[in-house]
């Protein structure tokens, strides 16, 4: 043959001794080996049909249909085990001398030993069971027996595991659905696993930041911190911390806190020697707070941290006495550094700390200078000249600035009526007035707005407040905590209720079977209304035609269209002309064609710009 310009040896030396139409087909072996399928083996094994294969003049051929393995081509021929057993194929039973055909296999399954349900090999799909000797195949989870069509058909609902009853009746439901009627439906956020009903009373086990507190009933934690499980007895008193974090003082810390220690992977506790600011290896302190010395100063060994008596108006550090206060901004802080009693000049005082203005007090009201220490300006004012009443800031031309809540009334600022229970703060009484929104809820408005509850809430004119739907999925109940007029995505209603959509969809929204879909999950295609059907084609197909579902219209991972199925890498004779597809090289005979319409490598048996000189515009016959 032509390679690289120069004529080969077409056939394998060792197997095979001619090959007329190409190395890789040979039609006469050499010593000690059987041609089988164009090539050349020492046994007869592995022959198309996997029924084993006989010698016949130094070519394999299969052996007969109801021969598992033979000696020969004939219905006769069959390999006797010993003591006269043949060794049947599957779908056969040894007659006499020779294996016959079974009577039909049970519906349920897919081979058999006999037509008994008892009798099934292997299973019919969506079943499994069976035996060498003959067993008995059962629906798989989420597949029931459905006498009429003698075959196993799945649960009216994708989120059911048994429906052993009737494909219309569920008994039990995939982890994170429960029962509700003959229904699975979404557990809901507090639960982690449900089983009859959905609701918060209806969990197994509940979701991380959450604890069963009587009954099944998951309620929220109230540590502070990535808490995953409390007390139930006391929410604020975290058990469980999540993202490696540490119980302390019944709340989730990253680091355990001044004072405290690890004392394992999950809590902190308390430094065993008093007044001790970090202690990694207690009972020992390893540095005092302030104001206190350990080893150093007083020389107390680690063991306790004692009031700095020998530093007077200085603190220990390091082993010695230090300035204790700020020389800048304070001048006395006879307590400790951190807090000052007295501050320098063009400083103020305030929370125990010195500043250049009475800004950020405590309340975030504002403070004003008085003998230069700050003091919270009045409750009425946002910022404020003195702390009385009449003392609010002039914003100009006679505007004071009055405190959210409260009203310009004369020289001062007075209390609003109560906002109306939508909002939060307000400018009036009306739900027109609100200026930040009550929980749940969002708009108010500087000057005034309406508040509106978010998605998945309802007004309840009862409790005056926003109330989460019924059905944990329903992002619309305006009519009614208990009727879902719209559900997430992913979620159709069914009566009222949101259910999960069909595995074929990827939205739906009235109902939610394969054939209430809006639009489809990868694998499926729309065909006819809002019905989704699975496509055919080989390979990862995303989408296919509707009107032949074995042509693929898109693939995924990255995968190729080549004659309407989808490969990884396109064929023999075949090129990528975009990133979605393959076409066939212009050149005929032609093996590979990057270059299109120049052939880079032809067919076995042809050649192009060697030997022949065609210049990769043809492929010709050597």
């Amino acid at each position: 043959l032509c390679s690289g310009g120069v004529c080969v040896l077409a056939c394998d030396a060792v197997t095979c001794v001619d090959c007329p139409t190409g190395a890789a087909v040979c039609t006469t072996c050499g010593s000690n080996t059987y041609l089988i399928d164009g090539g050349c083996d020492v046994t007869c094994a592995g022959v198309a049909d996997d029924n084993g294969g006989a010698a016949t003049g130094r070519t394999c051929t299969a052996c007969h249909v109801s021969c598992a393995s033979c000696t020969g081509t004939g219905a006769g021929d069959c390999t006797d085990l010993g003591g006269g057993v043949l060794d049947c194929a599957i779908g056969f039973l040894q007659s006499g001398s020779t294996c016959e055909p079974l009577v039909d296999c049970h519906p349920s399954c897919s081979t058999c030993l006999g037509e008994t349900a008892n009798d099934c090999v292997t299973c019919a799909p969506n079943s499994s069971g069976g035996a060498i000797g003959g067993g008995v195949c059962v629906c798989d989870a989420g597949w029931v027996w459905d006498a009429t069509s003698e075959a196993c058909v799945p649960c009216d609902d994708p989120n059911c595991v048994d429906c052993s009853a009737g494909a219309a009746t569920c008994a039990d439901c995939a982890s994170g659905f429960g029962i509700v009627g003959v229904a699975c439906v979404a557990c809901d956020a507090a639960c982690d696993e449900c089983t009859v009903g959905a609701s918060a009373t209806d969990c197994v086990n509940c979701a991380d930041g959450y604890t069963l507190a009587g009954g099944n009933e998951c309620v929220a934690c109230t540590a502070t911190g990535d808490c995953d499980d409390c007390d139930a007895s006391d929410l604020a008193t975290c058990t469980a911390c999540g993202s490696g974090q540490l119980i302390q003082g019944g709340n989730c810390v990253v680091t355990c806190g001044s004072g405290w220690f690890a004392d394992s992977l999950s809590t902190c506790a308390q430094c065993t020697v008093g007044n001790c600011a970090s202690c990694p290896l207690d009972p020992t302190c390893a540095v005092c707070e302030l104001g206190y010395q350990g080893l150093s100063c007083l020389g107390s060994a680690g063991t306790s941290c004692a009031v700095n008596a020998d530093c007077a108006s200085s603190l220990c550090s390091g082993g010695v006495c230090v300035l204790a206060c700020d020389a800048v901004t304070c001048v006395d802080c006879p307590t400790g550094a951190a807090v000052c009693t007295t501050c320098g000049s063009n400083t103020y005082l305030i929370d125990g700390g010195c500043d250049v203005t009475c800004a950020g007090v405590a309340d975030d009201n504002g403070g004003a200078a008085t003998g230069r220490t700050c003091t919270a300006c009045h409750v009425s004012c946002a910022s404020c000249t003195g702390t009385g009443a009449g003392d609010c800031t002039d914003l100009g031309g006679g505007v004071l600035d009055c405190a959210i809540g409260f009203l310009q009334s004369g020289s001062t600022c007075e209390p609003l009526v109560d906002c109306h229970p939508s909002c939060s703060t307000c400018l009036g009484e009306t739900a027109n007035d609100c200026v930040t929104c009550a929980p749940n809820s969002s708009g108010g408005a500087i000057g005034g707005g309406v508040c509106v509850c978010d998605a998945g809430w309802v007004w309840d004119a009862t409790s005056e407040a926003c109330v989460p739907c019924d059905d944990p999925n329903c992002v619309d109940c305006s009519a009614g905590a208990a009727t879902c007029a719209d559900c997430a995505s992913g979620f159709g209603i069914v009566g009222v209720a949101c259910v999960a959509c069909d595995a074929a969809c990827d939205e739906c929204t009235v109902g939610a079977s394969a054939t209430d879909c809006v639009n489809c999950a990868d694998g499926y295609t729309l065909a006819g209304g809002n019905e989704c059907v699975a496509c055919t084609a080989t390979g990862d197909c995303d989408d296919c035609d509707a009107s032949d579902l074995a042509t693929c219209t898109a693939c995924g991972s990255g995968q190729l269209i080549q004659g309407g199925n989808c490969v990884v890498t396109c064929g023999s004779g075949w090129f990528a002309d975009s990133l979605s597809t393959c076409a066939q090289c212009t050149v005929g005979n032609c093996a590979s064609c990057p270059l299109d319409p120049t052939c880079a490598v032809c067919e076995l048996g042809y050649q192009g710009l060697s030997c022949l000189g065609s210049a990769g515009t043809s492929c010709a016959v050597n």
